[in-house]
C-alpha cells in the first residue's frame, strides 16, 4: 500500500503527498474510527457479503429455533438443582417476541446491506427496491407471529381471526415480490434481447435450456409452498404434524437456495449485475497526445458517449482504441524493417492528407538527387501518419 501511495504521489501529484492522500481518500495514520461509527454507517458490502446474507435468509428456521435452544438449555435442563422457574422470554407473548426478533435477523442484515449499497452508489434502483423486498419479510414475520399467538383466542372460529388474512396478504405480496426479483434481477431471465433463448437471457452457460426452464418452475412452486399452512390452520388433525411439515419446508427452502446459487452466480459472472468492483476508481486527469492522422478516431470516440447503450459504447470505444494502437505498432514495425533495405531505398507510406503528399514529392526529389551524386552518405526517409523521420543508413 505504501508503494502505491508513493507512486501516486510522485507521478500524479508532483510530490504533493497531502493532495495525493486527499484524492485517494486515505485517512491520517493517527486517526482511529470509533466502533459506533462503523455500527451506524456499516461496512462496505462486497459480493461475498451479500451472498452470505442470502444464505442466512434461507436458514430462518434455525434462527426461529434459537429461542427454544436458549430456553431449553438455560431452564429446562436442571444443571445444578431442580427448579420450576422459566425465563422471561420462554412463555407467553415474550416467547413470541423473542422468536420474531431472531427470525428477523437475516432479513435485517440484507436490508441494512441494501441501504449501505444505496449510500455508496446513490442508485435508488436496484438497491432501494431490493431493500423493499426484505422489508416485506418484516411484515410477514410480524403478522405470522401475531397469528400464531392469537390461535387460542379463535380456537373455535379460526376463520374470524383477522390476523390470518393479514398474514396471508403480506405473504402473498412478499412471495410475488421475491419471485419476480429472483427471475428477473437475480437470474436475469425474461430479457428483451434473449434471442433464441426464449424467456431467458442473451447469454447462457449451461449446455441445455431445460435446466433454466426447470429452475423457473421450481422457484415458482417452492416460493408458494407456504400456502399449505392455511390448510393446516383449518385442519385440526393436521396441526399435530405442524412441526414435521415446518421442518420439510425448511429443507425445501435450502434446496431452492442451492439451485438459486448456480444461476445467480452465472448471471453475476456474465453481466456483473451487482456492479461490484475489485478496485476503487481513482480520478486521474488524462493527457493524451496522438498524431494528427488519428484525430478523427478520437472525435468518433467522444461522439459515442451520446449513445444510449452504455455497454455497446464501451465495446466500440475499445475497438477504436485497439485499431489506433495497432496502426501505431505497424508504423513502428515499418520503421524498423526499413533499416535493412539497401542504401538507396526510400520507402513511402501514403497518407490522405495534403501534407503527406508534399512529403512524398520531397522524397522523390531526394531520391533523384541521391542517385546523381557520388556521395556515399545516403539517408532513409519514412513517412507515416504520425511524423516524418530521416534515419541514417
Amino acid at each position: 500500500m505504501n508503494e502505491v501511495e508513493n507512486l501516486y504521489t510522485a507521478t500524479l501529484e508532483s510530490g504533493n503527498r497531502t493532495k495525493a492522500m486527499q484524492r485517494l481518500r486515505v485517512p491520517p495514520l493517527e486517526e482511529r474510527q470509533s466502533p459506533l461509527v462503523t455500527f451506524r454507517v456499516g461496512m462496505f458490502v462486497d459480493f461475498a457479503g451479500f451472498w452470505l446474507g442470502d444464505q442466512l435468509i434461507s436458514l430462518d428456521l434455525i434462527f426461529f429455533d434459537l429461542q427454544y435452544f436458549i430456553c431449553f438449555y438455560a431452564y429446562d435442563i436442571q444443571w445444578i438443582q431442580p427448579t420450576t422457574k422459566h425465563g422471561v422470554f420462554c412463555t407467553g407473548w415474550s416467547q413470541f417476541f423473542l422468536q420474531t426478533v431472531f427470525i428477523l435477523l437475516p432479513s435485517w442484515f440484507r436490508f441494512a446491506q441494501c441501504i449501505r449499497r444505496y449510500r455508496d452508489t446513490k442508485a435508488k434502483f436496484p438497491h432501494l427496491a431490493n431493500a423493499g423486498k426484505y422489508a416485506s419479510g418484516f411484515l410477514v414475520a410480524i403478522t405470522n407471529t401475531i397469528r400464531r399467538a392469537t390461535i387460542p383466542a379463535y380456537q373455535h372460529q379460526p376463520a374470524l381471526n383477522p390476523f390470518l388474512y393479514l398474514w396471508f396478504l403480506s405473504s402473498l405480496i412478499g412471495s410475488i415480490y421475491k419471485l419476480v426479483w429472483d427471475l428477473k434481477m437475480d437470474y436475469g431471465f425474461f430479457h428483451k434481447n434473449a434471442g433464441e433463448n426464449k424467456y431467458l437471457r442473451e447469454q447462457i452457460i449451461y449446455s441445455s435450456k431445460i435446466y433454466y426452464y426447470a429452475a423457473i418452475i421450481e422457484n415458482i412452486l417452492f416460493r408458494f409452498i407456504w400456502i399449505i399452512n392455511i390448510f393446516i390452520y383449518f385442519d385440526t388433525p393436521a396441526a399435530e404434524y405442524a412441526d414435521i411439515i415446518g421442518f420439510a419446508f425448511g429443507i425445501i427452502e435450502v434446496i431452492r437456495r442451492f439451485i438459486w446459487n448456480y444461476f445467480r452466480l452465472e448471471n453475476e459472472h456474465l453481466n456483473n449485475c451487482g456492479e461490484f468492483r475489485a478496485v476503487r476508481d481513482i480520478p486521474i486527469q488524462k493527457t493524451v497526445t496522438v498524431a494528427s492522422g488519428y484525430s478523427a478516431l478520437l472525435e468518433s470516440i467522444g461522439s459515442l458517449s451520446n449513445l444510449g447503450d452504455e455497454h455497446n459504447t464501451r465495446r466500440r470505444q475499445s475497438m477504436i482504441r485497439r485499431q489506433t494502437i495497432t496502426a501505431m505498432e505497424r508504423a513502428r514495425e515499418l520503421t524498423v524493417l526499413n533499416k535493412v533495405f539497401d542504401d538507396d531505398t526510400i520507402v513511402s507510406v501514403s497518407s490522405p492528407t495534403a501534407t503527406n503528399s508534399n512529403q512524398a514529392k520531397n522524397m522523390s526529389n531526394n531520391r533523384e538527387s541521391s542517385s546523381s551524386t557520388t556521395s556515399s552518405s545516403n539517408s532513409l526517409v519514412v513517412v507515416n501518419p504520425f511524423n516524418t523521420r530521416t534515419l541514417p543508413t
